[in-house]
């Protein structure tokens, strides 16, 4: 959410992660002071804006030690496309989620 209110998308939230160190970029701290680097709204990859309207999501079951970062390297091959995940569950806290929870993988 940082990512999209500064940058206009969340594919940013790497970029913060990464100027932060922080080895979990769904995981922050209330509080917590973040740089905010200054770089350039990242926006979908190709292989990310193919229509993909007519396919059903699956269901994915997480495993313990997973974040939604790492979901989506997995199953989009781009860690950008957590914020899709995100939204298609409608989680209110991307970064709480816990082995068993079920998420559909639009």
């Amino acid at each position: 959410m940082i990512a999209e209110k500064t940058y206009g998308s969340g594919y940013n939230a790497f970029d913060i992660a990464q100027a932060n160190n922080l080895s979990n970029p769904d995981v922050i701290e209330p509080g917590q002071n973040l740089v905010l680097p200054k770089v350039a709204s990242k926006q979908p990859t190709v292989g990310e804006m193919t229509n993909q309207a007519s396919q059903r999501p699956r269901e994915y079951t997480v495993q313990r030690g997973e974040f939604l970062w790492k979901i989506a390297q997995r199953y989009y091959g781009n860690g950008y496309a957590w914020v899709k995940i995100a939204h298609a569950n409608k989680l209110k806290n991307p970064s709480l989620i816990h082995a068993g929870n079920k998420l559909l993988l639009p």
